[in-house]
């Protein structure tokens, strides 16, 4: 029931989002279901805003940072990056 438009994309998709992942600023979602709510943290940027059904449980990668009966709002956190192995440059 949210009207599209001035700066409003809405989108209606299976559990799999067509976006790269950190493409969105921000990501409101209706979905309960993990799967579907961990699809919506996946495509939202570092820094960026998820909301979702206060029912849902809130999924690795984010800080929770407002509640109340109806939704959450979180923060995506950084992911951690893989090892990288350092060398020593002797000469």
């Amino acid at each position: 029931g949210v009207a599209m438009g001035r700066g409003l994309s809405g989108i209606r998709a299976s559990a799999k989002l067509p976006l790269a992942t950190g493409a969105a600023r921000a990501v409101a979602t209706d979905a309960t279901d993990s799967v579907r709510v961990a699809e919506a943290v996946r495509i939202t940027r570092v820094g960026g805003r998820v909301v979702a059904p206060a029912v849902a449980r809130l999924p690795d990668g984010v800080r929770e940072l407002v509640r109340d009966d109806a939704i959450w709002v979180a923060e995506r956190l950084a992911l951690p990056s893989a090892p990288v192995t350092l060398h020593v440059r002797r000469g």
